[in-house]
């Protein structure tokens, strides 16, 4: 039903002969597209094609425009928007001020209204069916231990894909995101179709299935984490030495060790028959998830604190123990993409890998 064509995954490697000079790649991708429909339209084929914007193709055509709007569908992936601000959390941005395209020097926009803006231009020459194209599961997660937060923003995204003229959602991420909890992915399924939902309400209903009476308990202390971690220092948002962050990072084991004695409080009635055996997978999950929470926190109190060197040690040490327990986890957490990610990032905070230049 949907051929997907799309720009290969690079930014900035175009070519600059006389023959292309300083056309977008906008226009020669709208040419390929029309070539497209054309054939199809020749051989009476009414499979629909999806376009791609992203990376270069950000900027929206200048000379071109799709001549057959009933082929195509839209698909709009901002890949490097941050995931600290909902899509509709800010005032629109005024298209005035985007930045101009220049050829293979493009930089990719962290702001999710400004590429909300970009999208905006281009559907002043598209007007038809589209979709976002999204990655809230991809890297990002990894840098919210808790998964409060990042639940939050997916919810709120999927509710108000509406006011930016996005009918759906094709999520670019891992197939287990479940550790410590399916929060996040059971909430996009909710807010897709129940555009009326309430995050805390559908939060503590999800918790209560997931883990029983204790439910709002691990609610809370989820949603404390999010805040202690912190996910906008993970994402380079934060001054990286920061003593106030370092103090918060610095009370995230006292916080887990307390919650052990919930954890253990349930696992105790699991073993008792006296929980579901669902909720009693819950609650085991949680011992695994509490330990590496305690190594990152003690990563990043380290960066926080200016030790970098006693940051890569640890770094080591906390991808270890994901390692050493994969055979457990391995049904709901990606320890292969977490500690690429993972270690990638503390690698960029602590000065030993450099951010790409296009992001």
């Amino acid at each position: 039903d949907y051929i997907h064509c799309w720009l290969a995954d690079a930014a900035n490697n175009h070519c600059e002969c006389e023959n292309c000079g300083d056309r977008r790649p906008a226009d020669f991708y709208v040419d390929i597209l029309n070539r497209i429909d054309k054939v199809m339209t020749e051989k009476g084929v009414d499979t629909k094609i999806v376009f791609l914007i992203y990376m270069d193709l950000m900027w929206e055509p200048l000379e071109t425009k799709i001549n057959n709007k009933d082929r195509f569908v839209l698909m709009y992936a901002p890949i490097s928007r941050t995931y600290s601000k909902t899509m509709a959390a800010d005032k629109p941005y005024d298209p005035e001020k985007l930045v101009p395209y220049e050829k293979n020097k493009c930089k990719m926009s962290k702001g999710v209204a400004e590429n909300l803006a970009r999208l905006g231009k281009w559907q002043e020459h598209f007007d038809g069916d589209s979709f976002v194209y999204d990655y809230h599961f991809m890297w990002d997660h990894f840098r919210d231990p808790g998964y409060y937060q990042t639940a939050g923003v997916l919810f709120d995204d999927m509710k108000n894909l509406g006011k930016f003229k996005l009918n759906g959602m094709v999520s670019c991420q891992n197939q287990r995101t479940y550790f410590p909890t399916g929060l996040g992915m059971s909430g996009m399924a909710y807010a897709l179709w129940n555009k009326k939902g309430n995050f805390d309400s559908f939060a503590k209903d999800y918790f209560f299935k997931a883990f029983g009476k204790d439910g709002d308990a691990v609610r809370k202390y989820m949603s404390t984490l999010s805040d202690l971690f912190d996910p906008p220092y993970a994402r380079g948002e934060r001054e990286l030495v920061n003593k106030e962050a370092a103090e918060r990072f610095a009370k995230i084991p006292s916080v887990v060790n307390k919650f052990s004695e919930v954890i253990d409080r349930n696992i105790v009635l699991g073993e008792n028959s006296e929980i579901h055996p669902s909720q009693m997978v819950s609650w085991d999950y949680l011992v695994y998830h509490g330990e590496l929470a305690k190594y990152l926190a003690k990563v990043y109190e380290y960066i926080a604190r200016g030790y970098n060197d006693k940051a890569s040690e640890m770094k080591e040490v906390t991808l270890g123990f994901a390692r050493v327990n994969e055979d457990v986890l391995n049904k709901v957490f990606d320890v292969c993409l977490f500690c690429n990610t993972i270690g990638r990032t503390i690698d960029m905070m602590t000065g030993k890998e450099k951010r790409p230049e296009h992001l």
